[in-house]
């Protein structure tokens, strides 16, 4: 379904903390520990361009986790849509999309997997705990269906994102992202 596409790529997108810069799309560490003292450890992001709606993207993920993954996962992502090229816009959350907060990451993942099946794409882990160690997504297409109504004009433009996780009082990674989407 779309939002578990949304989460996925939410997900993905939350694992990356370090400086990376990969078809356009511009990735930035903001951790306030810096990258070496994050728990997450980015090795390589790849997202394809342009992000299509409907459409989606394919991700490619590889990275290290220096602690597992485990309850009170908490995560921030704040978005903003720039506007006749001059101002950020700030996007609220609406139905788990734009500017949300997740206070147990860990919680809603156990809601999109299904404890009677294998982990999808190869993962070994789909639910917290997620143990330390590498950790790869290969080529996860991430469908994104079509937007309507008042969200409608959400489906194209630059954005700029940022994501920043806690574990128990301990940052997890920072992350800013440029990116486009087109429709």
């Amino acid at each position: 379904t779309w939002n578990r596409s949304i989460m996925l790529f939410v997900v993905a997108a939350t694992l990356a903390v370090l400086a990376t810069s990969c078809h356009g799309f511009t990735w930035q560490d903001c951790s306030s520990v810096g990258p070496e003292n994050t728990i997450i450890k980015l090795d390589t992001l790849d997202l394809s361009e342009p992000i299509k709606i409907p459409g989606g993207t394919t991700v490619n993920l590889k990275m290290t986790l220096k602690k597992p993954l485990v309850s009170q996962l908490k995560v921030k992502i704040s978005m903003k849509k720039k506007v006749w090229g001059l101002i950020n816009v700030p996007i609220p959350c609406i139905a788990d999309m734009g500017s949300c907060t997740y206070d147990d990451l860990c919680a809603t993942l156990s809601q999109f997997a299904d404890p009677n099946k294998p982990c999808p794409l190869g993962m070994t882990d789909c639910v917290c705990p997620i143990k330390e160690g590498d950790h790869q997504l290969t080529d996860f297409f991430a469908p994104i269906n079509q937007i309507g109504g008042l969200l409608a004009w959400l489906a194209s433009g630059d954005y700029e994102v940022q994501i920043s996780g806690m574990m128990n009082g301990e940052e997890v990674g920072c992350l800013k992202a440029k990116l486009k989407l087109s429709n």
